[in-house]
């Protein structure tokens, strides 16, 4: 398979040599080697759907961000999926999900804690810094420890959200 010569996406920040690309229409996402134009395309992740009662409040979960992660210690790369629920009538937790890339079938596993998570697109940047991603929540910066597949939070405040 060969790469689009045309491919209109977005490109995550740099881990040890691979981008995590994310077509715009396509809604197709790998992760590529710009050095040896060598491209791995993820599997799809599947969504978890909620109907409530009438038609148009239905609630349905929708990916906001996917980051691209390198643990030092297991030396393996892996994929986080964040979702969302899209609903105005309801804000719940959700499952957000991780794939380790490697050898063998891939496929997305639920990561434990469950949180709700709003995309920031003031802090739209994430970065992978000994082991552990952070990333721009509206409220908070979320740091996902890519080994043991751990969040943490670092709190901010309004003075910070308004930079």
């Amino acid at each position: 398979m060969s790469f689009p010569e045309y491919f209109p996406s977005d490109a995550s920040t740099p881990v040890c040599g691979l981008v995590l690309i994310q077509g715009w229409r396509r809604k197709m996402r790998v992760v590529c080697n710009p050095a040896t134009g060598e491209f791995l395309t993820l599997p799809k992740v599947l969504l978890r759907e909620k109907n409530l009662l009438a038609k148009d409040t239905e609630a349905r979960d929708k990916i906001v961000g996917m980051y691209l992660g390198y643990d030092p210690m297991g030396k393996q790369f892996k994929v986080l999926c964040m979702t969302t629920t899209a609903s105005p009538y309801e804000v719940r937790d959700n499952t957000h999900q991780v794939l380790t890339l490697g050898p063998g079938k891939r496929f997305w596993r639920p990561v434990e804690r469950k949180f709700h998570f709003e995309e920031n697109y003031i802090i739209s940047n994430e970065i992978c810094i000994n082991g552990v991603l952070y990333f721009g929540d509206s409220s908070k910066i979320v740091c996902f420890n890519v080994g043991s597949e751990k969040f943490s939070f670092i709190n901010t405040n309004r003075e910070m959200r308004r930079c």
